[in-house]
């Protein structure tokens, strides 16, 4: 069973903002992990290394974890352009199985860039969850686009000679 006692770190959760970009904490990488290794995007293998790479931005929330990653970090192919959420349903489970919240990833130009922590009870979480307490049902992988391959040339159907007429038949 996980210890609920809250670290430093973990308060700053509870609090909102950070002063000062920092590393995540082991809880934060665990809980991305869990959810990166079950996504069936393209890339995931490169966003499940730049886990060790981020950092909390400072203007991080208690329900939106903001991460910065080094520019030159490695991108993945998943949303090379634009932000997108990384799919699949990820519900935070408590004790019993009572349902106290749900997960999302988000992924900006092919870098992590947030965890969103949407909670389901009355009162404020005062840490993330345990990572085993995260339920996840299986995505459908998203499909990598490929360019479009040049059409063939239509083959023109090979059409009946046509009878001469009366006329030309007797010609000579």
């Amino acid at each position: 069973m996980t210890s609920h006692l809250a670290s430093i770190q973990d308060l700053e959760f509870t609090l909102g903002h950070t002063p000062t970009a920092r590393s995540i904490t082991d809880r934060e990488a665990a809980i991305l992990r869990r959810v990166l290794e079950a996504s069936q995007v393209p890339g995931a293998d490169v966003l499940l290394d730049q886990v060790r790479m981020l950092e909390l931005a400072p203007e991080s929330t208690a329900m939106m974890r903001i991460y910065q990653l080094h520019p030159e970090a490695p991108r993945s192919e998943f949303s090379r352009e634009g932000r997108r959420k990384v799919p699949g349903r990820f519900t935070v489970e408590w004790l019993g199985g009572r349902t106290v919240g749900s997960l999302g990833v988000w992924v900006e130009d092919g870098q992590l860039r947030a965890l969103q922590y949407v909670w389901l009870t009355e009162r404020n979480p005062m840490t993330l969850p345990p990572p085993e307490w995260i339920t996840v049902e299986a995505a459908t992988p998203v499909p990598v686009p490929v360019a479009p391959a040049a059409a063939p040339a239509p083959v023109a159907a090979p059409t009946a000679a046509a009878a001469p007429s009366p006329a030309e038949a007797t010609r000579p």
